[in-house]
């Protein structure tokens, strides 16, 4: 990132011990400062090796820094070096410190003892031969901790500490601002002719005065959501975060966490859980030590099966099936509990009916399937959303809204904090660039065709707690017959005989304009039925263009608005947008419906040659034809056609010794060619000028082509009106005019060779 991309101006600098803290408290504070509108730049020194002098410039910038000190910091030469040029900055009064003591007695900050004394002892022996360096060090670790700092003491959790961090740093900002508007003002009356700059400067001084209101502003709502969890596990970490991230996204929550549990408040916390309508049950290694907890647990039970409360059960460092099945440490401060109430075997009975009752059959959600807490915290968030009723912020900002405020968050953590290998594509665009929203926008700097990858990668699954547990009826495909990816689906949509249990509907054949904001143009819906055969309105959910769906699933949505799209109806969101993904769904996940379930077109035997072929066909032909089509400049056109037709050239020679691309047997591989080879000589050679050689011209592809479509249930997938109509008509720069050739009008029908081979 460059130096000038952060606005000088009010900065915050944030200093800490990087692998300690990044996937936890410090993602938390940086997402309540950036809420508050604070312009906050963290140190991303131990993830990218930035230089040094860049982070002094970074501190120079700002106006005020926070120090997280923790009994690790001491690890870190850069993290002192980052102290000393602080305390510099002091001296010099242009920054103002403010030292967190996470987890860490101040006294033994400031006398260097403990673990945080005996790593800075470590550090020094190592840098033993740069003692000016050690004491800067030194009188920075001297002077910082003198001033007054925060710590744990006085909070009941890292949340309401990170709420004092960031009402301080608002106070501190404010100060800052006052003193210099009254600084101008004074400059104003002496000095006539700078008005215009001092004018420029108070209005960005004027930015933080909204702050001045907003502070210690709780909205008071009645409590929507019930949190059961083990208080003595989690009360202060993941639970104080979690109640947070879903008070600040505008749910009301209620815990009895912040009371004295026992006996005699029981009946309350059950009368202010019947009041509520969703509860969120965090199971974790300690929850069954409470009996509490546990009674909890069975009263929620009880109330959902009375259809008046709505369970989410969350695994937090516990396994879905320890729970169920009682094992591991779970199980056992369940039998040490059992053994303590030994005298009700009728409650000892309940507690095991409704763990078993909670857990079968319900969506949950389990830390070990995201990448940390705050990303965990972030879908916890959305789920709930999805389900609160009669939520004011909920229809302001539209389903799934506040995850993809977390989700925003949780990027930016991963990117300056948390380092994720990114895609070689440019998926992720920041500034003034954008996303492509088509593939004809997908090239690079070279002019290549550089295709991105699909976002939605949910799956569904015959397993009935999954989040997308496999449903007659449940879910819908959005196909466009032009689009060859679609055409995967809803061939195995056919061929497997599944057209009862998942509906489908299809896109109108040219792209229309898809917002009246902006000139984005895409896949849209027809009017009417009438309007183009074989496409039809969005029924399902009212929406004029695949866009709408998009953004319905996911408001902040900036990728490609592409088919297919394997829709949930019960939820209302994307699953997934995958095809090679979604075909494999059909393949398995749907046999308990399925007409053809015993056909399987990616049997075992044959896994590796499928997922060998698939790659280079995928590369070669599928990906390939659009790399031509695509291609800006002579070079990479060139490099694609050439690979495009050794594809081809394979093709020819493996189908003249077997009937089908991986032998004798029908498989996936052989439907995700065949929907590019359909389309080659009526559109690619024209179109896209992939024009060496006509496939009509090879005489064991073209048999091979006219054998799949001749197969029962995938001559209806091929639409040949709509794929030349949306490839003449949607690409205005590779056909400015929209003309449609007339030929060359191919019979598919006529008969084939195939049949020399046994199948």
């Amino acid at each position: 990132m460059a130096v000038d991309e952060i606005p000088p101006q009010h900065q915050v600098f944030i200093n800490y011990r990087g692998d300690e803290l990044r996937k936890s408290f410090l993602g938390f504070l940086v997402k309540a400062m950036r809420d508050a509108k604070i312009n906050v730049f963290t140190d991303e020194i131990e993830v990218k090796g930035t230089d040094l002098h860049n982070l002094f410039m970074r501190i120079e910038e700002s106006r005020v820094a926070v120090a997280i000190l923790s009994d690790r910091y001491t690890e870190s030469s850069w993290c002192l070096d980052e102290l000393a040029k602080m305390k510099e900055r002091i001296d010099q009064e242009k920054l103002v410190v403010i030292p967190i003591f996470y987890r860490l007695d101040a006294t033994n900050c400031k006398r260097l003892v403990g673990a945080f004394g005996d790593n800075f002892r470590d550090l020094e022996r190592v840098h033993r031969s740069e003692p000016e360096r050690i004491q800067k060090w030194k009188d920075a670790l001297i002077s910082i901790p003198q001033k007054i700092g925060f710590t744990m003491a006085g909070h009941r959790d890292e949340s309401e500490l990170v709420d004092s961090i960031v009402k301080e740093v608002t106070k501190v900002l404010i100060d800052i601002s006052s003193k210099e508007r009254d600084n101008i003002s004074k400059d104003s009356t002496n000095t006539e002719g700078q008005s215009t700059k001092h004018q420029t400067q108070n209005n960005n001084i004027s930015s933080f005065e909204p702050l001045m209101v907003e502070l210690d502003r709780l909205p008071q709502r009645r409590p929507q959501v019930f949190v059961s969890f083990c208080k003595d596990e989690l009360g202060d970490t993941f639970v104080s975060h979690l109640v947070w991230a879903l008070r600040d996204s505008g749910i009301n929550v209620f815990t009895e966490s912040y009371k004295l549990r026992g006996r005699e408040e029981q009946q309350e916390v059950f009368t202010n859980i019947e009041m509520l309508n969703i509860a969120l049950i965090i199971f974790s290694k300690r929850y069954s030590v409470s009996d509490l907890c546990l009674n909890e647990l069975v009263k929620m039970d009880k109330l959902a099966k009375e259809g008046k409360l709505v369970v989410i059960p969350v695994f937090y460092n516990v396994n879905k099936n320890e729970v169920r099945r009682l094992e591991g440490d779970f199980g056992i401060h369940f039998a040490d509990t059992k053994e303590r109430f030994a005298m009700e075997p009728l409650m000892i009975r309940s507690w095991e009916e409704s763990l078993k009752s909670i857990i079968t059959g319900r969506i949950g959600l389990s830390l070990e399937t995201h990448i940390n807490e705050f990303a965990f915290v972030a879908a916890i968030v959305r789920g709930v959303t999805r389900l609160v009723p009669n939520s004011k912020r909920r229809r302001k900002l539209g389903i799934g809204e506040v995850f993809f405020r977390a989700l925003t968050a949780t990027f930016l953590f991963a990117l300056f904090i948390y380092p994720m290998p990114m895609p070689d594509v440019n998926f992720y665009k920041i500034g003034k660039e954008k996303m492509a929203r088509s593939g004809v926008d997908e090239t690079s700097e070279s002019g290549a065709f550089v295709r991105t990858a699909s976002t939605f990668r949910n799956f569904v699954s015959q397993d009935p707690d999954s989040l997308f547990p496999a449903e007659s009826g449940r879910y819908h495909l959005y196909i466009s017959y032009a689009c060859p990816w679609a055409c995967r689906c809803l061939s195995y949509l056919n061929i497997k005989g599944l057209e009862e249990a998942i509906s489908f509907s299809s896109v109108h054949t040219i792209w229309g304009r898809t917002k009246e904001t902006d000139d984005h143009r895409g896949w849209i819906f027809p009017d009417s039925d009438t309007e183009l055969p074989g496409a039809e309105p969005d029924y399902l959910n009212g929406a004029k263009s695949v866009r709408e769906l998009y953004e319905t699933a996911s408001p902040n949505y900036a990728g490609k608005y592409t088919v297919p799209i394997l829709w949930d109806k019960k939820l209302k969101t994307v699953v997934n947008n995958e095809s090679s993904e979604i075909i494999r769904m059909l393949n398995t996940e749907f046999n308990g419906f399925a007409k053809n379930q015993s056909l399987d077109l990616y049997p075992s035997h044959l896994r590796d040659t499928i997922d060998e072929t698939n790659e280079w066909v995928f590369n070669g032909i599928n990906n390939g034809v659009y790399k031509c089509g695509f291609a800006r400049k002579q070079e990479p056109y060139n490099e694609a056609v050439n690979q495009l037709y050794e594809a081809v050239d394979r093709c020819e020679e493996i189908l003249g010794k077997q009937r089908y691309i991986c032998g004798n047997t029908f498989t996936e591989a052989d439907i995700r060619l065949f929907v590019t080879l359909i389309r080659f000589d009526e559109v690619y050679a024209v179109h896209f000028k992939c024009n060496k050689k006509l496939l009509r011209e090879y005489p064991n592809i073209f048999n091979y082509i006219k054998d799949i479509y001749q197969i029962q249930s995938m001559s209806s997938t091929v639409n040949m009106e709509h794929i030349k109509q949306h490839y003449y008509g949607s690409h205005p720069t590779l056909n400015p005019f929209g003309i449609i050739p007339h030929g060359p009008n191919i019979d598919y029908s006529s008969p084939h060779d195939r049949d020399r081979f046994n199948s």
